[in-house]
């Protein structure tokens, strides 16, 4: 059991350093959007976080004098911020019995005392991460295992219409995956589901009050969540954010992402249409969200109406759309590079540029056991 706790505590420093890492990372990434809002392109600035993704999910990454964690104490960098505190208790009053009971040592006493409780509530602080950590895990997979099994009771659609206009959609966007359509009285809002078998939810009523017009444009938002892979990325998300939930930046940061992935999304269907269309296709998005409550957030899902409080940045962003020109796009290109060896790489820990030889025997002793003077 010792030896299960000695582990436990490894891990969470090294998870307690990582999160470090990701909280830096997840400010300069917000600065950059900050001050380039302009100047960088809409997908780009979803693309800006790949960055923190890797950072939190590759366990290793090389070192560099340009990396920006040089910045950062070397005593955070250690991976021992909780086992140094949980291991000064083993250092601490040991000697007291060799001093009388005067007021500074029973002053001392007092301090190595707290910091004795302080060492042990520490130490506590994995068993209430990894406690954290399989609540949060086993609620998200219970409503994806929910969510599964109302959408395997439900047989995919027929009608030749919607299934033409599907593969005119798909053709569009460069997709061949095959695609099925279902609609539910259980399904909120038009959303992508599954990436194994994916298929497109709509929600009961949906075909009966929309166009063909209007449902082009939904088909096409979702099979854009498709192309990106944002079910296996939003699968990374969960993953990543069920590990780090004792971190609000994070959470901060996985939902700025979430409303990144939805602009994202919006230009790479626009980027399909005609010049004509992008009106329309936001005029659609507005109409959606005044007769479909917001999708509730879950791994598996990638809806059109995923975080209403963007709504504006959005049909703002699609009003204003214009395509980016590829000295732009590479300009995009090279700093994000640039950006990558910064942040993607650890501090520079400086090695010795000595080795230690064989040892030699010198010899006999020179001194002996007797006293002798120099």
């Amino acid at each position: 059991m010792e030896a299960l706790n000695t582990q436990l505590l490894r891990f969470f420093d090294w998870l307690l350093w990582t999160t470090i890492q990701g909280s830096v990372l997840v400010v300069l990434i917000v600065l950059v959007q900050l001050i380039l809002r302009r100047r960088l392109p809409v997908r780009w600035h979803y693309l800006l976080w790949a960055l923190l993704l890797i950072r939190l999910a590759v366990p290793w990454l090389p070192e560099s004098k340009i990396s920006i964690f040089n910045l950062v104490p070397r005593s955070l960098q250690q991976g021992r911020i909780i086992q140094s505190i949980w291991q000064s208790q083993n250092t601490r009053g040991m000697d007291f019995d060799l001093y009388a009971e005067s007021a500074d040592a029973r002053k001392t006493k007092e301090e190595n005392h707290s910091k004795t409780i302080l060492a042990k509530s520490v130490r506590m602080l994995p068993l209430l991460w990894l406690i954290g950590t399989v609540v949060i895990a086993g609620y998200v997979c219970a409503r994806s295992i929910s969510l599964w099994r109302t959408v395997k009771r439900e047989r995919p659609i027929t009608d030749s219409e919607i299934l033409d206009l599907l593969e005119d959609c798909k053709m569009q966007m460069g997709i061949q995956t095959i695609l099925g359509v279902i609609v539910s009285d259980r399904i909120k809002s038009p959303a992508l589901f599954g990436f194994v078998r994916p298929r497109l939810l709509l929600p009961q009523g949906m075909l009966e009050t929309y166009g063909l017009d209007e449902l082009r444009y939904v088909f096409i938002h979702e099979l854009a969540h498709l192309r990106q892979r944002d079910i296996y990325l939003g699968w990374l998300i969960a993953i990543l954010q069920v590990v780090h939930w004792f971190n609000p930046l994070m959470w901060f940061a996985f939902g700025r992402m979430r409303a990144d992935r939805e602009l994202a999304c919006d230009t790479l269907a626009i980027s399909t249409m005609a010049p004509h269309e992008p009106p329309e296709y936001g005029r659609t998005i507005v109409n959606l969200l005044q007769s479909f409550s917001q999708v509730r957030y879950l791994p598996s899902v990638a809806g059109i109406l995923e975080d209403t409080c963007q709504i504006e940045r959005r049909i703002k962003m699609i009003a204003d759309y214009k395509k980016t020109s590829r000295t732009r796009w590479a300009g995009a290109m090279l700093f994000l590079a640039a950006l990558a060896c910064i942040v993607l790489t650890n501090a520079y820990v400086a090695k010795a540029d000595f080795t230690f030889g064989i040892p030699t025997r010198l010899g006999p002793t020179v001194n002996t056991s007797v006293y002798e003077n120099s």
